[in-house]
This record gives structure tokens, C-alpha cells and sequence, in this order.
């Protein structure tokens, strides 16, 4: 691009590349924190809320285990 542009616009193109980079690794930014809290969110959800439900699932993981 800085070889085939006119001397002119040199500057103006490359501004207008470096802005839109900066606005797309925002917007990649912001993107990744949402993902982020979804992800978390899903896992905690589906964790056994007391410990009692904890020791029945792990009661059961191991009957069926051993033969």
C-alpha cells in the first residue's frame, strides 16, 4: 500500500489503517470479556449447589467404576 499510493494520500491511508486495527482489536477485546462471563457462567451453573449433592455424584462415580 505505501508503494502504490499516491505520495498525497500516503498519510491519510495509513491513519485509516491504524484506526480501523485499533477499533478491531476493541471490538475483539470486548467480544472475548463477554465469552468469557458466558463460559464462567455456564460452569458454575451446572456445578452441584450443596455438598451433599456433591457426594452423590461422587458416590455414584464410583459404583460405577468398581466391577
Amino acid at each position: 500500500m505505501y508503494e502504490k499510493a499516491p505520495k498525497e494520500l500516503r498519510e491519510f491511508r495509513l491513519s485509516i489503517v491504524a484506526a480501523s486495527d485499533s477499533v478491531g482489536v476493541t471490538i475483539a477485546g470486548f467480544s472475548a470479556i463477554l465469552l468469557h462471563n458466558h463460559i464462567c457462567n455456564l460452569q458454575a451453573n451446572s456445578r452441584p449447589e450443596t455438598l451433599e449433592q456433591q457426594n452423590k455424584i461422587s458416590q455414584a462415580e464410583m459404583s460405577r467404576t468398581n466391577f
